[in-house]
C-alpha cells in the first residue's frame, strides 16, 4: 500500500502551509518531532521579527516544553489529541502564567502586573500539548487608545507590518496573530476580539479567524476592553485548524459567568463541520444595503465566491439591515459611546482583581497619569481620546440607556436576528470591508468567521493611513468575506466557511513579499537515520 494511504507522511511539509492533521501524522511516524517544529518557529520569527514585528516576546520554555512532550510521545506511544506539538502564540493580552512571558496589553504601563490566574484559553491549549512559543504584537490596548492609532503598533512590540506590501497596516488589533498565522511563524494564533479585532487583521493578512459568541470562551485573565464584547478566538491558515482549536479552548468557567451561557453539555466537535457534506441544505443571506461602498473587484470576488455556494445547492438570497441608515449616520462618540463606557468599567475590576500591582494602578485615571508621563508611550503624539471619552460615561443616564438600547436593536430586530428570522436564514455573508456586520455582531455578542477572499489588482492606487506611517490600499493587500450567525451557531458557520474556502482556495494564490528562510525540512535535516 501506498504510505500516503495510511496517513504517512511522504514528505516534510512547508511550515508555510502546514496543517495540524500533517503535524499528527510526521510525529506518530517520526519524520519529525516537537522539538524540530518548536525550533523551526523560533527561527522563522528570528528571521522577520526586526522586518514585521509580529511577537512581543519569546517563551525562554519552548524548547524544553517540546523535549518533555517529544519524551512523553515516546514513552506512552500516543498523543493526547490534535493540538499536541503545534507551536501557538498568545495575544499578549491574555495572561501567560507559566512561561516567562509579561502579558501587558503591549504597553509599559501594565509591565509586572499579575492577574490571580492564568487564561484558561492558555492552560487548556498547554494540557492538549500545545506548545506556547510567546506573545504576540498587538495595536496596544486592543486598539482603544487612540482615535487616530495605528494597527498593530505597541510601545512593547513596535510597529507590526503585514507581509503583502511595503509598510502595510496590519488592521484591527490581533494584528500580530494573523500575520505570525500568515506568514507560518506558528501554527495558528489566539487574538481577541471586541470590535472588528479579529476579524480584521484576518481580511488584511490572508487568514481564516473565528470570533466566538460571547460567552463560548472564557476572558478571565484577558485584559479587557468590554467585557460584554470581549472574546478571544483563533486564527490560523485553515478552517479546519481554527475549529479544533475552537474546540479546546471553549467551555465554561467559574470565574466568567458569560460562559454559564453554553446551551450545550459538551462543546462540540467543530471539525465535524469542515466538509461539503449538507451544505445545500443552508439558506444564506446578503445585506445588500450595506454594501454601496464596496470596491469593484472585491464585490467581482465577493459574487464569485456566492456563486460557488450556489452551485454547491446553497439558497442565497438579498435581504436589507432596516438599521443601517440609523447606523451610517452616527458620529464617531455615538458609536463609541457603549464601548467607552464598558471599558472604564471593565478595566477598573481587572485592576482591581490584580494579584501583582507594583505600580499600585487602581483606575483609567492612573493609567491615564502613568502613560502622560511615560515618555516611551510616545504622548502626546499618540493621544488618549478613547480614554478621554470613557472618562465622560457613565452606566447611569439617558444616554448610555439609549446608546445600549440602539446596539441590541442592530445587533437585533432591526439587524442580524431580524433579517435571519424574517427570512429563514442560517448566516449572512458580507465583504468584511462593509463593516456593518461586524459592529452590529459586537452588539449582540454574536458569532462571525472571516474568510480569505482575494487580493487588490496591480493598478490599485496606493493608499496611506491617517498616521501616514502604514499603508491601508495597495496592489496584493489580501481581503476577505465575513460570515455571521445566531448565538452558539458556530457548527453551522464553520461548514458555510469551509465550504466558501474550499471554493476560492484564497490562500494558494498568495503572493508574500517577505517570508521566513528556514523551513522544518532545514531544521529535520536528512529524514535517514532519524
Amino acid at each position: 500500500m501506498d504510505p500516503s494511504q495510511k496517513g504517512i507522511p511522504t514528505s516534510i511539509p512547508s511550515f508555510l502551509t502546514i496543517t495540524l492533521d500533517e503535524i499528527a501524522a510526521g510525529l506518530d511516524s517520526g519524520f519529525f518531532t516537537v522539538q524540530d517544529l518548536t525550533q523551526t518557529a523560533l527561527t522563522r520569527i528570528g528571521e522577520v521579527q526586526d522586518t514585521l514585528h509580529a511577537v512581543i516576546e519569546l517563551n525562554s520554555n519552548a524548547l524544553a516544553i517540546a523535549r518533555l512532550l517529544d519524551d512523553e510521545l515516546k514513552a506512552s506511544g500516543r498523543r493526547r489529541g490534535p493540538l499536541f506539538g503545534a507551536p501557538i502564540l498568545i495575544k499578549d493580552n491574555i495572561f501567560v502564567a507559566e512561561d516567562n512571558l509579561r502579558s501587558s496589553s503591549g504597553s509599559s504601563v501594565l509591565l509586572g502586573t499579575r492577574p490571580p490566574r492564568e487564561s484558561p484559553v492558555v492552560s487548556r491549549l498547554r494540557e492538549a500539548g500545545a506548545v506556547i512559543l510567546g506573545s504576540a504584537n498587538l495595536s496596544e490596548w486592543a486598539n482603544f487608545r487612540s482615535k487616530v492609532s495605528n494597527s498593530g503598533w505597541s510601545q512593547r512590540g513596535g510597529q507590526t507590518l503585514g507581509a503583502y506590501h511595503h509598510k502595510m497596516n496590519p488592521s484591527g488589533s490581533s494584528s500580530g496573530s494573523a500575520v505570525a498565522a500568515d506568514v507560518g511563524l506558528c501554527l495558528a494564533a489566539i487574538g481577541t476580539e471586541t470590535w472588528g479585532s479579529l476579524i480584521y487583521p484576518a481580511d488584511a493578512n490572508n487568514v481564516v479567524a473565528l470570533k466566538p459568541t460571547l460567552g463560548l470562551v472564557s476572558r478571565d485573565a484577558t485584559i479587557p476592553v468590554s467585557l460584554e464584547k470581549d472574546t478571544p478566538g483563533p486564527v490560523a491558515r485553515t478552517f479546519k485548524d481554527a475549529a479544533a482549536i475552537l474546540g479546546i479552548i471553549a467551555g465554561s468557567d467559574p470565574n466568567d459567568p458569560a460562559t454559564y451561557s453554553i446551551p450545550f453539555d459538551e462543546i462540540p466537535d467543530y471539525t465535524k463541520s469542515c466538509t461539503m457534506a449538507d451544505v445545500s441544505k443552508f439558506k444564506i443571506g446578503i445585506p445588500r444595503n450595506t454594501m454601496s461602498g464596496v470596491p469593484g473587484h472585491v464585490q467581482k470576488e465577493f459574487d464569485r465566491a456566492v456563486q460557488g455556494l450556489r452551485d454547491l445547492g446553497v439558497e442565497v438570497i438579498d435581504i436589507d439591515f432596516a438599521g443601517f441608515e440609523e447606523s451610517a449616520k452616527l458620529e464617531f462618540d455615538e458609536q463609541l459611546w457603549v464601548m467607552a463606557t464598558e471599558f472604564r468599567v471593565s478595566i477598573n475590576k481587572y485592576l482591581a482583581e490584580l494579584e501583582e500591582n507594583p505600580r499600585n494602578i487602581r483606575s483609567l485615571e492612573d493609567i491615564i497619569e502613568l502613560t502622560k508621563n511615560g515618555p516611551e508611550e510616545d504622548y502626546p503624539h499618540r493621544d488618549m481620546i478613547l480614554w478621554e471619552l470613557a472618562l465622560k460615561t457613565s452606566r447611569v443616564g439617558e444616554r448610555y440607556t439609549r446608546a445600549k438600547e440602539r446596539e441590541e436593536r442592530f445587533a437585533g430586530p432591526e439587524g442580524i436576528l431580524g433579517a435571519m428570522e424574517a427570512h429563514g436564514l442560517d448566516a449572512i455573508i458580507t465583504p468584511n470591508c462593509a463593516k456593518t456586520c461586524s459592529y452590529f455582531a459586537a452588539g449582540g455578542g454574536l458569532p462571525m468567521i472571516g474568510v480569505p477572499l482575494g487580493y487588490a489588482p496591480d493598478d490599485t492606487p496606493v493608499k496611506w493611513s491617517d498616521r501616514n506611517d502604514t499603508v491601508d490600499e495597495a496592489p496584493n493587500r489580501p481581503y476577505g468575506l465575513g460570515i455571521v450567525g445566531k448565538a452558539f451557531s458556530e457548527e453551522v458557520l464553520v461548514k458555510v466557511a469551509f465550504a466558501v474556502e474550499s471554493v476560492t482556495q484564497t490562500r494558494k494564490r498568495a503572493k508574500h513579499l517577505v517570508l521566513p528562510n528556514t523551513d522544518l525540512d532545514d531544521v529535520v535535516g536528512e529524514i535517514v537515520g532519524r
